[in-house]
């Protein structure tokens, strides 16, 4: 899990929401991507015409192992149901990126 995170790190993320949700390890919406300065990095969003953001962490034993993101090109789309399907969402994959790690453990012993 570790080069996720390490590989995500060489990304300028000074602005980034998923930094936010990084460190604060908190949900995220952003109503309006475009009057937010957290996108300054990211040109293919205008491209797109994205306009709402939400982000949840994927967790594992408590500690943040990536960010699950949803774009949408409706302005303010996101609501607390959104956010709660998300998290329901990110224990699954923290499980399955989980068993990733102990298959590729496994098999680098075999």
């Amino acid at each position: 899990m570790n080069k996720i995170l390490k590989g995500y790190g060489d990304i300028p993320l000074k602005f980034d929401p998923a930094s936010t949700i990084i460190k604060k390890g908190r949900p995220l919406v952003i109503r309006n991507i475009r009057s937010n300065s957290r996108f300054y990095e990211r040109p293919w969003l205008n491209r797109e015409k994205f306009k709402s953001y939400v982000g949840v962490p994927i967790k594992q034993d408590d500690k943040v192992i990536g960010v699950l993101e949803v774009f949408s090109r409706a302005p303010s789309r996101f609501e607390h149901d959104d956010v709660r399907l998300l998290q329901s969402l990110a224990g699954p994959v923290a499980a399955s990126l989980r068993n990733v790690e102990l298959f590729n453990e496994t098999t680098k012993k075999a």
